[in-house]
């Protein structure tokens, strides 16, 4: 036989249940690491959500999506096409959003001499006319033609970059 006492189990109360070896819970003196990740993942959301990724929305160009339609609008007008290869998840492609495309005098300049299209590489449109056009990164700036030859190729571009860009596809030659 066993001389062992069957004891009921220990009940914890609730203040022993807050209590670690080191004493009362750390909750309230060290943020745990998970919480801090997802407060800065939620911190990243809010700022991308805050600054909108369409660029449709808030610029003085008249962004197309249509390809087709602005070969049509080219060769009707006499103006090359501009083309934006560009995604929302692509740092590089919002800093132009928000510094570049949004400067008045590339929105007048981009108005005034060229059809502009946006084109998204996440979506079939944009994806189809990224492997049509080998772009491989991006942001990737094409000008082309009303038969859709490529004129000029662009990547990243500061203001400057971009205005110099533009003014040597409008001059004749």
């Amino acid at each position: 036989m066993s001389d062992e006492v069957d004891t009921p189990p220990k009940q914890l109360s609730v203040a022993n249940a807050t209590t670690t070896a080191r004493g009362p819970s750390s909750w309230g003196r060290r943020t745990p690491p998970l919480l801090v990740v997802a407060l800065i993942l939620a911190t990243i959301a809010y700022s991308l959500q805050r600054h909108s990724t369409d660029p449709l929305a808030n610029e003085n160009i008249p962004w197309r999506t249509d390809l087709t339609t602005a070969f049509a609008d080219s060769h009707k007008l006499g103006k090359p096409v501009l083309v934006d290869f560009s995604a929302s998840w692509c740092p590089p492609c919002q800093a132009m959003k928000r510094d570049t495309w949004s400067d008045s005098q590339v929105a007048q300049l981009t108005a005034r001499e060229f059809i502009p299209v946006f084109l998204d590489v996440d979506r079939a449109p944009g994806r189809d006319a990224g492997r049509r056009y080998d772009v491989a990164f991006i942001p990737t700036i094409l000008i082309l033609n009303s038969e859709g030859h490529i004129l000029s190729r662009g990547s990243f571009m500061s203001r400057e970059e971009l205005v110099d860009f533009l003014h040597a596809a409008t001059k004749p030659g």
